[in-house]
């Protein structure tokens, strides 16, 4: 998402130093790369501009090794004097098929290992959305389904319908309220949690400068929390929990990821899923543990 839009990064980083950033990514052990046919700019001619990135990223690299998650269901088409004007959800099982070709065309891939459905459409019965994700995973062209920012409620009517293995939230310090109910159906269920914005957009790791962002970046306008009349506010939190780091020598970042990272232990613990696959997530976040400690 960042190397493509919506963040400085993606205005300010070369597309070969982008490459050397996903390759790095891979030798260091990191498996899940998390795209959107959407991410890009917001038109007609932005859509699908990450996708088409990864591709350029994956020459060279083992496939097998690697998960490809695309969120699908968001269409953002639209001229480019009207960019950022088009935000459709999109949800009929022939829309969603439409996403998927779209994402692999754009990928060079023949196959998915996920596909998430980026929000619940509300002019789609949630019968058909689920009849859609179902028809994806009969069709080959996806191995595993998922949703994101669905509520308890919704998460368990659609894995009733749909053999979901994922959800999508944020989740951070700053951003706990899944922890009330997401978190404990997603234990009962079996259902992955992939955490997004770790580090609230940047604002837990003490260093994000506001005047510093490109215009084009959208924490300067699309982020409430980071607006003038809560930033005070906001900065009052950043501030508590500099000092705690201050106290334990470590850097302002690492006590958001470890308390995720122990979150996801304990998720992984309750997955209804095969001690083989367990052993290796845990592997995984105990990896990623490592690598976090000596940063």
């Amino acid at each position: 998402m960042g190397l493509s839009a919506f963040y400085t990064s993606a205005y300010t980083t070369s597309e070969e130093d982008k490459i050397r950033v996903f390759h790095a990514a891979v030798d260091l052990g990191i498996t899940l790369f998390n795209s959107a046919t959407f991410y890009g700019e917001l038109n007609e001619v932005g859509y699908g501009e990450n996708l088409r990135l990864i591709k350029k990223c994956l020459f060279g690299i083992d496939r097998s090794k690697i998960k490809l998650m695309v969120k699908i269901g968001m269409d953002t088409r639209c001229p480019i004097e009207k960019t950022g004007s088009s935000w459709i959800m999109r949800g009929t099982p022939e829309e969603l098929m439409a996403d998927v070709d779209f994402a692999l065309q754009s990928l060079g891939e023949d196959y998915l290992d996920i596909a998430i459905l980026c929000r619940l459409p509300p002019n789609v019965p949630f019968e058909d959305v689920m009849r859609g994700l179902n028809a994806l995973l009969d069709s080959g062209k996806v191995k595993e389904v998922g949703v994101s920012e669905f509520s308890a409620e919704n998460i368990r009517k659609a894995k009733e319908l749909c053999p979901i293995t994922y959800i999508e939230q944020e989740w951070s310090l700053w951003t706990r309220d899944i922890e009330e109910e997401i978190v404990p159906t997603c234990r009962e269920l079996g259902i992955k949690i992939v955490a997004y914005s770790p580090l609230g957009r940047g604002f837990l790791s003490g260093k994000l400068k506001l005047e510093e962002l490109n215009n084009n970046d959208y924490r300067r306008y699309g982020q409430p929390r980071l607006a003038q009349d809560n930033i005070d506010e906001n900065n009052k939190l950043l501030q508590a929990l500099e000092e705690f780091a201050s106290r334990k020598n470590i850097t302002v970042g690492k006590p958001s990821l470890l308390r995720n990272i122990k979150l996801l232990f304990q998720c992984v613990c309750f997955l209804n899923i095969t001690p083989h696959y367990k052993k290796s997530l845990l592997r995984t976040l105990k990896f990623c543990l490592a690598i976090i400690v000596t940063i």
